[in-house]
């Protein structure tokens, strides 16, 4: 009896060991494992930021590459454009003093003529006057020469034409007048 008790006792504890063992053996497993998984989450976490870090490094190199060469690329755009610009304004100012150097040879072209026109109508006109003044000397002296029977002769042809040229128009005038008043009594006539 002693000695059944003293193993069912010793059996007892070495189970309460063993089971404690066990708990411990699974508690260090456990904490290990957590120990282990927080420094791996710590190294993943240490390689995840090193990673950002590369990762945000070159994106500010390329953001910078990029940079330089978009610049380089609108500058070179701008300066094309520029220069084109100043072409295109070159022409257009080129074409316009054409146009202007044009425009004065052609107003002085046609001062020209104009000064050559008026100087030969003046010269035209002061030969025509002469002509007339010459003219009119010769009737002048010519009449003056006639005998005075011609020249009352003369008047009094002129003093009958004159009159024979007023009874002309009289009659055309009442012949006129004649037919305005027909063509009025006849659209008067008509109308009711």
């Amino acid at each position: 009896l002693g000695r059944i008790k003293w193993e069912t006792k010793y059996e007892e504890v070495w189970r309460r060991e063993m089971a404690a063992a066990k708990m411990q053996q699974h508690v260090r497993g456990w904490v290990a494992r957590v120990k282990v998984g927080r420094m791996r989450r710590r190294i993943a976490r240490a390689e995840f930021e090193r990673a950002r870090t590369r990762f945000r490094s070159a994106q500010r190199v390329q953001a910078l590459a990029r940079g330089v060469l978009m610049r380089k690329r609108t500058r070179k755009l701008l300066a094309r454009k520029k220069q084109a610009a100043i072409r295109v304004q070159a022409i257009w100012r080129g074409y316009v003093l054409r146009k202007k150097l044009w425009e004065q040879v052609t107003h002085l072209r046609a001062t020209i003529i104009q000064a050559a026109g008026r100087g030969f109508l003046v010269r035209n006109r002061r030969f025509h006057l002469v002509a007339q003044v010459i003219c009119i000397q010769r009737a002048y002296r010519r009449a003056r020469r006639r005998p005075l029977d011609v020249k009352e002769r003369a008047q009094a042809d002129m003093k009958t034409r004159k009159e024979n040229a007023a009874k002309i128009q009289r009659a055309y005038k009442a012949r006129r007048q004649g037919e305005e008043v027909a063509r009025i009594q006849q659209q008067q006539q008509q109308e009711n």
